[in-house]
């Protein structure tokens, strides 16, 4: 496995969004709109690609600010899930998005997501709050610290 850049509206980017449906959107019944996904074209996307060229992992990023980054729609296909994948790709997002002059990235974990991204030095910086029909947290992590 390897984790690549791709660009908006690429093939890799068309399977990334397949994936992310699968894995989560399509268990809460939703879907994206094409608003959502247009607005995508100016965040840098994040792919973890098998052997056979096919997207089993994906990370979007969004500058929120000179200094800060926001980690998006983090998805790993269900068979490599558990396995070491979710911080391999989440590690390039980091230093990509330090290399890009971030300071800071966040994000918004879905509650049952908050034990991985802890476990990867992130921390809770908000109360719990409503996100697409559950529980969230924002998130947090200074990069160029190791934990």
């Amino acid at each position: 496995m390897k984790v690549v850049v791709f660009d908006f509206a690429s093939p890799e980017y068309a399977e990334a969004v397949r994936l992310r449906y699968e894995v989560l959107r399509k268990p809460l019944g939703l879907y994206y709109p094409p608003p959502q996904i247009a607005r995508e074209w100016r965040q840098m996307h994040l792919g973890l690609i098998d052997t056979s060229g096919r997207v089993q992992g994906s990370v979007s990023l969004a500058r929120l600010s000179g200094k800060v980054m926001k980690i998006r729609q983090m998805a790993i296909a269900p068979a490599f899930q558990g396995k070491g994948y979710g911080r391999r790709l989440l590690n390039a997002a980091e230093q990509w998005a330090h290399f890009h002059g971030a300071h800071c990235v966040q994000l918004h974990a879905r509650y049952y997501a908050v034990g991985f991204y802890q476990r990867c030095g992130y921390h809770i910086i908000s109360s719990p709050f409503q996100e697409i029909g559950m529980p969230h947290y924002r998130m947090s992590k200074l990069l160029g610290i190791t934990h």
